[in-house]
C-alpha cells in the first residue's frame, strides 16, 4: 500500500494472485480513506480500523469502463489497474480460480465489516468451484492487459515525514534507547539494531543508561587486546561502565564476567596500589583504557589493590577471578602466561552515552514508515525490514537458503535465529545452554517465547543440526503417548511408523506435528542399565549417539533430563515450493499453508477413512523364486496361496511343503524391507508385525476357502514422490540336514552351540529318523528339551557364596566369621607376610653368630629366619664390629604395605622417635618364604604332620597356597593359635591365613547349621558365629526344621554412657564414627520460639546463673518444665511443647533453674549421631568426617559456613543413625543395627549366651556355604570399606562381578536351556543399577533376584510374579519399598503398579492370539487399562517394606545390614484399606468370604492353619497372652510342629471357648515355652454397613498408623475392644492383648462380668494389660457412614463422627465403584433429586443403606459356574469348616441333575 497524495492508501492488487487474503492492523491515519486498484475482485483486505468520516476523493465516481464478456458482475465498476515498470514484471504465479463475488464497493470507501473466520470459509468455497472457473481466470488476464494499455500509472504520494521510533519496527539501535524512547528501563532481552541487522541482546541499565551484553561460552581463547575472539561482529569484550553495571552484570553472568575489556597501556602497574583501578583515577585513567566506545568510563574496583604488580606487560587483559563487595578481584597478565587464556566471556558494543537522558516521556507509539512509491523494488523487501517472518520465507522469497543467522518474525517480535535447511523448507534455531532442565513435555524450559524443544523433520536436518550444535542437538521434542518403549524396538522411530505412540510438541505457530524423525530402523540401545520398560510416557528419550540411521537412545523412565539444548517454533511447511523462483524473488503473497492435523492419539479417537471402493481382484503371474514381484498401486490382486497337495484340475503354480510368500513394503533410503504379510506351509495369508499394529493396515480380505486378496493403494499427494513399492516374494527350504537343525536348534536354546553338542543332538536326531522314517527331528528336539528341565539347576547366588572367602576385618561383621586352623577348610600359605599385618611393628635382628641371617620377629613371634640383613643396616651404615652390644644389630620398623604371594613386595619405614609414617618408606624386600628350622617350635602355635596326619588340597591358579581337607590326627594347637598359627610339613612351613566361613543354609539343607564349627570354633576364635535367622515366608515355610544349635545373636542389656571414652570406643572396636554434634546453631528452618508448642525444645546447662531473656509467665511454664524433664544427661534437657508468650521469648532465650542458667539451643545440639554413612557420601569428602574420629575427638563441629538447613535434609533423609544424648546411659541392644559390631559386644559384655532351646531354622534358595578349596574369586561387602576386594586371586573391576559370575554360568553350566529360558525372563522382569546404584558393587542382591528366573524357568507364571513383586530389589527399582497410603500424607508409589502391568503381565493392548492388538471400531487398540486402574493398583501395593536384618548374607556398599535377599514383609499400617476395584469392574478380594461370616472359633476348626513363631523364655512384660492348658486339644496337636492345618473339629478348652477369635497363643512343653500364630483365613469387610457403632482410642493418644482416634466401625465385625463404663470409671477386659470382638461381645463381655456398660466415650484405661488406650475399643454411640460422590462417578468413605483424615470429608481419599447401569448422583443433575442426598461443592453426600438380595430365585433350574462366577461376588467358608447341623447338602432332583455346581441349604 502507499499513500495516494490525497488524504488516502492505495493497495494495488494487479500483480496479485487472484486469492488473497491479509489481516493485520489499520495502516489508516486519521482522516484516511481506503483504495483498491487492480483487476482482480475477489481481494479480501481486512483491517482493524476505527470508523473515519466519509471524504470522498476529487474524483469519485471513476469513469466507468465497458465490462468484460467473462467479467462475473457487469454491472461493477472496475477500479484502474496499476501498470508495473516494463523491466520488472511480475512473477509467474500458479492459476487459483475464483467464483463470482458480490461487487467491491467503490474506491475510497471502506469495506463492509467481516472477520477472518468468514473470509477463511470464503476462501474455502472459492476454492471447491476452482477447476469450473479456468477459462473465466483466462478472460480476465486478457481484460487486465488491455486495461494496462490504457491507462497511466498515478503520481506517487508526497513523502511522509521521517519517523522517530527505531528503523526496524520494533526494535531500537541501543539499550539505551529501549530506555529513552521506548520506555523498557528494565533488565532483559531486546532486539537491537546494529549496521546492515539486528540481534537480540540481553540489556542490563544503570539508570537510563543501557549495555548490550552477549555471553560467549567455549569459543576463541584471547589474552591481547589486538587478540581475535568469539565476539559477535561490531562487539567486543565488555567494558563495566560503572560499579552498578558491574555488579549487576557479575551476578547474572558469573564468572563470564570477570574478564574486562580494559588493558595498560604500558608496562608496569601505574597508580594501582595507590589509587583506585577506576578511569576516574588519574593516575589510573593515564596508565588504563579499555577497548569501549568512548574508552571511559570504566570501573573495575573502588579502593586500592595489591595487583596488578609491576610485572604487568602492556595490552594484556587482567586475569580476573573473583569479585568482592569493592569490585573485581584480579592478577596480573604477562606474555610469559602462554597458559592462561579465556574462552567464556561477556561482550558489548560498549556503547555508552554520557549525556543526562531527554526530559520528555518516550514517545507514542510510531506511524507506519514512509512510503516508496508504487513501482516494486527489485526485489520487494521484506515485510519488516530487513527479516522475514520465518526462515522458510527468507529462502523462498529473499533467495537465502542456505545456513546461517538471520532475524525472523514471530509475531509482534523480531529474533536473531541460525536458520538450517533442507531443500527450500527451513527451520529457526536457538542454543540455551545450561538452562532449566527439562523431562517432560510439559516441564518448564529456557527456550524463548514461541518455541520449544526442536523437532527434527528429517533425517538430513538432524545430521545438519547435530553437525552444527553437537550433541545438544540430539535431545529432540518427541515423547511417547504412552509408558513402555512401545514400538521403538520393532519399527523406525518416524512419524511414518510410530503415530500410534509418539507425538512431537506441538508447533507454536499451530503447524503440523509431524513429519518428524529420530531413526530410520527399529533399535532401542538396551544395557545393564536400562530397558525398553524404562519409558514414561511425556518423558524425553535419553539420547546417546548419532549414526548413520539418526540418533541411538534409550529408555530411562523420567529420571534422564537436559538442561541444554536447542529451540525453535517448529513451523514447517509441508507444501512444495512454487514452481519457479525467480533470482532475485519476490516476497510471496502471504498465503500459509493450510496446516496437517495431528495424528489422533488413542485417547482421541477420530472414526478411520472410508475404504477405498475396491477393483475388481485380479490374479497374480507365476513368480519366480530369484526376483521379487513389484505389485502396481491402484490395483487389486488375489495373492498366491501355497498348497501342500494341488487341487484337481487346477493348475499347480505353488504346492511343495516348505515355501513362504512375503508381502513387504520397500522405501527408499530404508536398510530393510518392511514386512507386511506372509503365507507359508499352506496356511492362510496373515498381517505380520509391525504392520499388523498399524493404524491402518493394508485392506487384505479372505475368503471362506481360504482365498485372500489385497489393495494396494495408490500413493497420496504427500508421499507420491517418496517411490514406495509392495513386492511379493517366494522362498523354497530345501529339508536341512540334522546339523543344521541342531545348530539353529541350538543356537536358540543355548547360550551358544558347541562342535560336541551339535553332533551329539544331530546323531539323536538321525537316530530317530532311522527308526521311524515318518518321524521329524521334533522328537529328538523334545528329548532333549526333556533331559535338560530335569537337570539340577544352577543357581548363580550358590555360584557366588562358594566363591567368596575373604579375610576378616576388624570389628567383626555379620557375614561370616572365622573357624579354627584345625578346622576342614582351613587355608594355609607359605609366605611371611600377609595383607594383615600393614601397620603392625617388625623387629629385625642380626644373628650375632652368623651375621648373614636376621630373625624377623612380630608380636614376639618369629615369622622367618633370613637373609634380611638390609632392613638393620642400610648402605651408609658403618661396618659391622665384632661386638655383640652393636646397637646395629636390631631394627624396629613399621610394615607399611603388603603384596601377598612369594616375591611379592613389603615396604618398611623405620620407625624414628615412635612414629610410623609410611609416606615415604625406607627399604623393601620381596615377601620371603616361611623358615623357622633354626628356631625353637612353640607346638602350642605350630601343628607338625606328616603326609598321612592330614589331606590337603591346592587351589587352582595359586601356589604356595594348601587347604585342610581332612585332619587324621588330634590338633596340638592352643588359644596361642588364635592370632598366629604354624604348620610344618616335610620340613616345609606354611602360616594359618584366617578367612570367613559362611554357613549353609539352602532350602532342606539347614542341618548344617548344628556342625560343631558353627558354633564351638567360632567361639574359641573370638568371634561369635552370626548364625542365620530366616524368617519364614512363603519362599521356605515347607523347608523350615527344629534345631538346638546356632541361635542368632541377640545382645544383653547393658548400659552405656555416651560420654568420651564410650564414644571414641565406637570407633576403636566397631570402627564406627560416632560423635555428639557441636556448632548447631538456632537459624532457619530453626529459628522458632520455645513458646509456639513446637513437638519439643532443647535446653543447654550453662552453669553459673545468666541474665534473663523470658518474660515473668513464661518463664514459670518453661522452668517448671526443665525441671520435670528428664535429666540423664547433665548437659541438656528436652522439654515437650509448651504455650507461652512467643514475642516476648524469642529463639535462644536464657533463664535461670535453681540456681543454673539454662539456654535454649538446636534441638540436636549434643545428640549423638553414627556418622558412618556420611564418610562415605559427604559432598567435600570422606576425610571432613574422618578426621574427628582419626584425630580422638568424641565430638563433631558442624562447620559454621554450612546453613541449618542442610542439617535438616540429612537428618530428614535417614542419612544419619541417633544413638541418644551426651552424657546420657543408653542400652546396647537397644542401639541402631549399623551401629552394633559384634567386637564391640564382646568388649562390653553384651553378648547373650548359647541358648539350649529349640531354634526354627528357615533356609533361603542358594545360601550355601563357601568352598575355601575354590579360592576366593567374589568380592563380598563385609563391613564399611570392605569387600574383600585385595585378597581376591585374580582382582578384576568390582562393578563387573555379578556379569562375570552370569557369563561363566552361560558358557559353562549344563542346564543350557534353563539359563537361557532365565536370560530370557530376566529382560522382561528388568531390574538395573540406574534404580539400584548405590549396590551397584555388591553381588548378592542382584544374583538372588536373577534366581527367581533360574528355578522358575519352567514353572508357574504366577510363582514368578510373586517372587519378583516381593523381591527388595525390584522394591528397590522401582520405588514400591515404603509405599503408604495417601493417610501419610502423599498418595501411594504408581510406579510398580504401572509397570507390573504394562511391562510385565497384561501389556499396554488387548491381544489376538496371533499376537495382533484387538481393536476398536475406530481402528485403535483397545487398551488393557486406564490411568485411574494404575492410581487404584496402587493403592493395593502398599505396606512393602525390608526384612529385618541377619547374617550370613552380604552387607550393602555402606556396610550397613539390610537385608536384601529375603521376601519383603509387609506393614499393615501402611496399607490402603479402602476398596479396589480390579480391571473388569470386579474387586480385589471378590469371591472372598466375608470376615463377619467366618465360623465362629474357626482357629478350632477343620482347616484351621497354625504356625510356630518362635520360643518365649518369658511372658512379655506388660502384656498378655493366651496360655493354652495341658488339657487343651489344641495344644497336643501344636507340638512338635512348625506348621500345621487341623484335620478336624477341635473342642474348646477354658479361655478358648469365650474367644471368638485368637492372634497366637503361649504352649509349654517341658522347658520350652513356645509361640503358635493363627493365620486367619483370607476374609472381606464392607465398606459400607448399616447400624454402624464409634470406635474410639484414648483421648491423649494420636494414632500413628491412622492418624485419628474415632471412627466407624461395622458392628457385626471383630474391629474394637471392650472397655466398659462404670460410673465415670473406664475398665478393660480382654483374654489376651490387641484383642478385638464384635460389639455384641463386647456388651455381653461388660455384663457377664459385671464391669458396667459399653461406654459412651471413654478416657485412659489403667493398666492398659489389653493395649486399648492405643487401640480403638467400642462405644455405645452411633455413627454416621456416608458417600461423597465426586466426578467420573468416583466416591469418598465418609465417617460423619470420625477424626480420622481418610474418613473425613473432602479427605481426597477416592476409590472407584460398580454403578447400576453407570449412573451416579451429581451436581449437573441436583445429585439425581434423591432425597438422601445434598449438593455439597462439586460433589454429592448421600446416605448408605445395604440391601441383601437372592439372585438365583428359580427353584426348578440350577445356575451354571459362569453364572454363579458372574453373578455372586462374595464367596464363603467351606461347608465342612462349620458345624455339622448348620449346612445341609441338597439332594432334591434339581440339585443333583446339576454336574458343575453343588449346593447346600442352610
Amino acid at each position: 500500500g502507499s499513500g495516494s497524495g490525497s488524504g488516502s492508501v492505495v493497495f494495488d492488487t494487479s500483480s496479485c494472485a487472484s486469492e488473497v487474503l491479509a489481516f493485520g492492523t489499520c495502516p489508516l491515519a486519521p482522516g484516511e480513506l481506503f483504495q483498491v486498484r487492480g483487476s482482480p475482485s475477489n481481494i479480501f483486505l481486512v483491517f482493524d480500523c476505527a470508523p473515519a468520516p466519509p471524504a470522498l476523493p476529487p474524483n469519485y465516481p471513476p469513469p466507468a469502463l465497458p465490462p468484460s464478456p467473462a467479467s462475473p458482475s457487469p454491472n461493477m465498476p472496475p477500479a484502474p489497474p496499476f501498470i508495473p515498470s516494463p523491466e520488472m514484471p511480475s512473477p509467474p504465479r500458479l492459476p487459483v480460480l475464483l467464483p463470482t463475488l458480490p461487487p467491491s464497493p467503490p474506491p475510497g470507501m471502506p469495506l463492509p465489516p467481516s472477520s477472518p473466520d468468514v473470509c477463511r470459509e470464503a476462501i474455502k468455497d472459492v476454492k471447491m468451484q476452482n477447476d469450473v472457473l479456468t477459462a473465466e481466470v483466462a478472460t480476465l488476464r486478457q481484460q487486465t492487459e488491455q486495461l494496462r494499455s490504457l491507462i497511466s500509472p498515478p503520481s506517487p504520494p508526497p513523502p511522509l515525514p521521517p519517523p522517530t521510533m527505531p528503523p526496524f519496527p520494533p526494535h531500537f539501535s541501543s539499550c539505551t534507547e529501549w530506555c529513552t524512547a521506548g520506555g523498557q528501563c528494565s533488565d532483559g532481552p531486546q532486539l537491537v539494531g546494529f549496521a546492515g541487522g539486528s540481534r537480540e541482546a540481553y540489556c542490563i541499565y544503570d539508570g537510563f543508561r543501557g549495555v548490550d551484553t552477549y555471553l560467549v561460552s567455549k569459543g576463541r581463547a584471547t589474552r591481547h587486546y589486538t587478540d581475535q575472539n568469539s565476539c559477535p561482529p561490531g562487539t567486543d569484550i565488555w567494558v563495566p561502565r560503572s560499579k552498578e553495571l558491574y555488579s549487576k552484570i557479575v551476578n547474572y553472568y558469573g564468572a563470564a564476567a570477570f574478564l574486562v575489556g580494559i588493558y595498560g597501556k604500558y608496562d608496569g602497574c601505574g597508580g594501582c596500589r595507590d589509587e583506585a583501578m577506576k578511569s576516574s583515577s588519574p593516575a589510573q585513567a593515564a596508565q588504563w583504557t579499555s577497548v569501549g566506545t568512548p574508552p571511559d568510563p570504566w570501573f573495575i574496583r573502588d579502593v586500592p589493590f595489591r595487583e596488578p604488580s609491576g610485572d604487568y606487560n602492556a595490552g594484556y587483559w587482567l586475569h580476573g577471578w573473583s569479585t568482592d563487595e569493592f569490585g573485581l578481584i584480579f592478577n596480573d597478565f604477562r606474555n610469559s602466561d602462554a597458559g592462561i587464556g579465556f574462552d567464556s566471556y561477556v561482550c558489548s558494543s560498549n556503547l555508552f552515552v554520557n549525556a543526562p537522558p531527554p526530559g520528555s516521556p518516550p514517545p507514542s507509539p510510531p506511524p507506519l514508515p514512509p512510503q516508496v512509491p508504487p513501482q516494486p523494488p527489485s526485489p520487494s523487501p521484506p515485510p519488516y525490514a530487513p527479516h522475514y517472518h520465518s526462515c522458510t520465507t527468507w529462502c523462498t522469497a529473499g533467495g537465502q537458503c542456505s545456513d546461517a543467522r538471520r532475524v525472523v518474525r514471530f509475531g509482534s517480535v523480531s529474533r536473531e535465529v541460525y536458520c538450517m535447511y533442507d531443500g527450500f523448507r527451513g527451520i529457526d534455531t536457538f542454543h540455551v545452554k545450561h538452562g532449566r532442565t527439562t523431562y517432560r513435555y510439559t516441564d518448564k524450559n529456557d527456550c524463548p517465547p514461541g518455541t520449544d524443544i526442536w523437532v527434527p523433520r528429517t533425517h538430513a536436518l538432524l545430521d545438519s543440526l547435530s553437525s552444527h550444535y553437537g550433541s545438544d542437538a540430539w535431545h529432540v521434542g518427541i515423547y511417547g503417548r504412552v509408558d513402555g518403549c512401545a514400538g521403538c524396538t520393532s519399527y523406525p522411530m518416524n512419524s511414518d511408523q510410530q503415530l500410534d505412540y509418539w507425538t512431537s510438541v506441538s508447533p507454536s505457530t499451530g503447524g503440523p506435528l509431524e513429519p518428524w524423525f529420530m531413526r530410520s530402523v527399529a533399535s532401542l540401545h538396551v544395557s545393564f542399565y536400562n530397558s525398553a520398560s524404562d519409558y514414561e510416557a511425556g518423558c524425553w528419550l535419553k539420547p546417546i549417539g548419532l549414526g548413520s540411521t539418526g540418533l541411538v537412545f534409550q529408555t530411562d523412565g523420567c529420571r534422564y533430563g537436559y538442561s541444554s539444548y536447542i529451540c525453535s517454533s517448529n513451523a514447517y511447511v509441508l507444501t512444495d515450493p512454487p514452481p519457479s523462483q525467480p533470482s532475485p524473488p519476490s516476497p510471496p503473497a502471504p498465503q500459509p499453508p493450510p496446516p496437517s492435523p495431528p495424528h489422533p492419539t488413542p485417547s482421541v479417537k477420530l472414526p478411520p477413512p472410508s475404504p477405498p471402493s475396491l477393483p475388481s481382484a485380479e490374479a497374480l503371474p507365476d513368480i519366480d523364486p530369484s526376483v521379487p514381484l513389484t505389485l502396481t498401486p491402484g490395483r487389486h490382486f488375489i495373492l498366491p496361496q501355497t498348497l501342500s497337495i494341488p487341487a484337481p484340475g487346477v493348475q499347480r503354480r505353488l504346492s511343495e511343503q516348505g515355501q513362504l510368500y512375503t508381502l513387504s513394503k520397500y522405501s527408499p533410503g530404508a536398510t530393510w524391507p518392511r514386512p507386511v504379510a506372509r503365507s507359508y506351509d499352506g496356511h492362510p495369508w496373515e498381517l505380520v508385525r509391525p504392520t499388523a499394529d498399524e493404524h491402518n493396515p493394508l485392506p487384505f480380505t479372505c475368503s471362506a476357502g481360504g482365498e485372500c486378496s489385497v489393495f494396494i493403494p495408490k500413493p497420496s499427494a504427500e508421499t507420491a514422490s517418496s517411490n514406495v513399492t509392495y513386492r511379493i516374494q517366494v522362498y523354497r527350504r530345501e529339508a536341512p540336514s540334522p546339523q543344521k537343525v541342531a545348530a539353529r536348534f541350538l543356537m536358540q536354546a543355548t547360550f551358544g552351540p558347541t562342535q560336541e553338542s551339535v553332533q551329539a543332538l544331530a546323531a539323536q536326531i538321525e537316530q530317530a529318523t532311522a527308526a521311524t522314517p515318518s518321524t521329524t527331528s521334533d522328537s529328538a528336539l523334545q528329548s532333549w528339551i526333556e533331559k535338560q528341565i530335569d537337570l539340577p539347576y544352577t543357581l548363580h547366588r550358590l555360584y557366588w557364596r562358594q566363591r567368596a572367602n575373604p579375610k576378616p576385618v576388624p570389628g567383626g561383621t555379620t557375614f561370616g566369621a572365622v573357624s579354627s586352623p584345625c578346622s576342614v577348610g582351613s587355608r594355609w600359605h607359605r609366605w611371611a607376610f600377609s595383607s594383615t599385618d600393614v601397620g603392625q611393628s617388625l623387629t629385625a635382628s642380626l644373628s650375632s653368630v652368623d651375621p648373614s641371617q636376621t630373625t624377623l620377629t612380630m608380636d614376639g613371634v618369629v615369622r622367618t629366619v633370613g637373609d634380611f640383613g638390609s632392613l638393620v643396616r642400610g648402605a651408609d651404615d658403618p661396618p659391622l664390629e665384632d661386638d655383640a652390644d652393636d646397637p646395629l644389630l636390631s631394627a624396629l620398623l613399621w610394615v607399611c604395605s603388603v603384596e601377598d604371594g612369594i616375591g611379592g613386595e613389603v615396604t618398611f619405614s623405620r620407625v624414628s622417635a615412635e612414629t610410623d609414617d609410611c609416606d615415604d618408606f625406607d627399604v623393601s624386600l620381596p615377601n620371603p618364604t616361611i623358615d623357622l628350622s633354626s628356631v625353637a617350635l612353640d607346638y602350642g602355635m605350630t601343628q607338625v604332620l606328616e603326609d598321612e596326619d592330614a589331606d590337603f588340597v591346592q587351589i587352582d591358579g595359586v601356589e604356595a597356597v594348601l587347604v585342610l581337607q581332612e585332619l587324621h590326627v588330634g590338633c596340638t594347637l592352643t588359644a596361642a593359635a588364635t592370632k598366629v598359627a604354624f604348620l610344618e610339613r616335610d620340613g616345609v612351613y606354611y602360616r594359618h591365613d584366617p578367612r570367613l566361613r559362611i554357613l549353609e543354609n539352602s532350602l532342606g539343607s539347614q542341618t548344617a547349621l548344628t556342625n560343631p564349627w558353627a558354633t564351638t570354633d567360632f567361639h574359641s576364635n573370638g568371634v561369635v558365629a552370626t548364625c542365620p535367622q530366616v524368617e519364614k515366608t512363603f519362599l521356605n515355610e515347607k523347608h523350615c526344621v527344629w534345631q538346638k544349635a546356632c541361635h542368632p545373636v541377640s545382645y544383653k542389656q547393658v548400659l552405656l554412657t555416651l560420654e568420651r571414652s564410650t564414644l571414641l570406643q565406637f570407633y576403636s572396636i566397631g570402627r564406627r564414627h560416632v560423635h555428639y554434634i557441636d556448632g548447631l546453631r538456632l537459624e532457619a528452618p530453626y529459628d522458632v520460639s520455645p513458646c509456639t508448642g513446637t513437638p519439643s525444645s532443647r535446653w543447654l546447662n550453662k552453669g553459673t546463673p545468666c541474665v534473663e531473656s523470658v518474660d515473668p509467665v513464661s518463664s514459670a511454664i518453661i522452668r517448671r518444665a526443665i525441671r520435670a524433664a528428664d535429666s540423664s544427661s547433665p548437659y541438656v534437657r528436652d522439654i515437650n511443647s509448651v504455650l507461652c508468650n512467643a514475642a516476648a521469648t524469642q529463639a535462644g532465650a536464657k533463664l535461670n533453674v535453681d540456681g543454673v542458667c539454662w539456654e535454649h539451643v538446636h534441638p540436636d545440639l549434643y545428640s549423638v549421631y553414627d556418622f558412618t554413612y556420611w564418610t562415605l557420601k559427604h559432598p567435600g569428602g570422606s576425610s571432613a568426617i574422618r578426621r574427628w574420629a582419626e584425630d580422638q575427638s568424641d565430638k563433631l563441629i558442624y562447620p559454621a559456613w554450612h546453613d541449618m538447613k542442610r542439617w535438616k535434609d540429612q537428618t530428614e533423609a535417614g542419612h544419619l543413625a541417633y544413638i541418644g544424648k551426651r552424657g546420657a546411659p543408653v542400652n546396647f541392644a537397644d542401639l541402631p543395627d549399623i551401629s552394633q559390631s559384634l567386637a564391640h559386644a564382646e568388649a562390653v559384655g553384651a553378648i547373650s549366651t548359647a541358648s539350649d532351646e529349640l531354634f526354627e531354622a528357615c533356609g533361603s534358595p542358594g545360601e550355601v556355604a563357601n568352598s575355601p578349596p575354590l579360592g576366593h574369586r567374589f568380592t563380598s561387602w563385609l563391613a564399611v570399606d570392605e569387600a574383600g576386594q585385595n585378597e581376591l586371586e585374580q582382582p578384576y573391576d568390582q562393578t563387573n562381578g555379578k556379569r562375570m559370575i552370569h557369563t561363566t554360568i552361560a558358557l559353562s553350566a549344563n542346564d543350557q536351556l534353563r539359563q537361557r529360558m532365565a536370560f530370557a525372563m530376566s529382560q522382561i522382569w528388568v531390574i538395573g543399577e540406574s534404580g539400584l546404584g548405590d549396590h551397584a558393587l555388591e553381588s548378592e542382591i542382584w544374583v538372588t533376584y536373577y534366581d527367581i528366573f533360574v528355578r522358575h524357568a519352567f514353572g508357574n507364571l504366577r510363582d514368578v510374579l510373586r517372587e519378583v513383586s516381593y523381591s527388595p530389589a525390584m522394591g528397590q527399582y522401582l520405588t514400591l519399598i515404603g509405599s503408604k497410603s495417601l493417610s501419610f500424607g502423599n498418595p501411594p508409589d504408581e510406579n510398580y503398579a504401572r509397570e507390573l502391568m504394562q511391562l510385565f503381565s497384561i501389556g499396554l493392548f488387548e491381544m489376538n492370539l496371533d499376537g495382533t492388538y484387538q481393536r476398536d471400531a475406530s481402528g485403535y487398540p483397545i487398551p488393557t487399562y486406564k490411568t485411574e486402574a494404575i492410581m487404584t493398583m496402587s493403592r493395593a501395593w502398599t505396606g512393602f517394606t525390608r526384612r529385618t536384618s541377619r547374617g550370613n548374607i552380604e552387607l550393602n556398599e555402606l556396610g550397613l545390614l539390610q537385608n536384601n535377599v529375603d521376601p519383603m514383609s509387609i506393614n499393615g499400617t501402611w496399607r490402603d484399606a479402602l476398596p479396589k476395584m480390579s480391571l473388569y469392574d470386579g474387586y480385589v478380594g471378590d469371591q472372598l468370604p466375608l470376615c463377619a461370616e467366618l465360623p465362629p472359633r474357626s482357629f478350632l476348626r477343620r482347616g484351621a492353619h497354625w504356625r510356630y513363631r518362635g520360643t518365649l523364655k518369658n511372658k512379655p512384660q506388660g502384656q498378655k497372652i493366651l496360655e493354652l492348658t495341658n488339657s487343651s486339644a489344641l495344644r497336643l496337636q501344636l507340638i512338635g510342629h512348625t506348621d500345621i492345618i487341623l484335620s478336624q473339629h477341635l473342642p474348646c478348652d477354658g479361655a478358648e471357648c469365650r474367644l471368638n477369635t485368637v492372634k497366637s497363643v503361649k504352649v509349654t512343653n517341658g522347658s520350652q515355652t513356645m509361640e503358635y500364630e493363627y493365620v486367619r483365613p483370607a476374609c472381606v469387610h464392607f465398606a459400607f454397613y448399616d447400624d454402624a457403632k464409634q470406635v474410639q482410642a484414648a483421648k491423649d493418644v494420636w494414632l500413628p498408623s491412622s492418624g485419628g482416634r474415632t471412627m466407624c466401625a461395622d458392628p457385626l465385625t471383630s474391629s474394637a475392644g471392650t472397655v466398659c463404663c462404670e460410673d465415670y470409671q473406664a475398665k478393660e477386659h480382654c483374654e489376651y492383648t490387641s484383642e478385638f470382638v464384635t460389639f455384641k461381645d463386647a456388651e455381653r463381655r461388660c455384663a457377664t462380668n459385671e464391669l458396667g456398660d459399653v461406654c459412651q466415650t471413654r478416657d485412659d484405661v489403667r493398666p492398659d494389660l489389653c493395649g486399648y488406650n492405643a487401640r480403638h475399643s467400642w462405644l455405645s454411640a452411633s455413627c454416621t457412614v456416608q458417600v461423597q460422590v465426586l466426578a467420573a462417578g468416583r466416591v469418598s468413605l465418609l465417617h460423619v463422627e470420625s477424626d480420622l483424615p481418610s474418613v473425613a470429608l473432602d479427605s481426597g481419599h477416592q476409590f472407584r465403584v460398580r454403578w447400576e447401569n453407570g449412573m451416579y448422583p451429581s451436581p449437573s443433575d441436583n445429585c439425581a433429586a434423591l432425597k438422601e442426598c445434598i449438593l455439597h461443592g462439586s460433589s454429592c453426600l448421600c446416605k448408605t443403606s445395604v440391601a441383601t438380595t437372592a439372585v438365583f430365585t428359580d427353584s426348578s433350574s440350577m445356575p451354571t459356574v459362569s453364572q454363579v462366577l458372574e453373578a455372586l461376588h462374595i464367596g464363603s467358608a467351606a461347608p465342612d469348616t462349620f458345624d455339622q447341623d448348620e449346612y445341609a447338602l441338597c439332594a432334591s432332583e434339581v440339585c443333583s441333575s446339576a454336574t458343575d455346581v453343588t449346593a447346600y441349604l442352610y
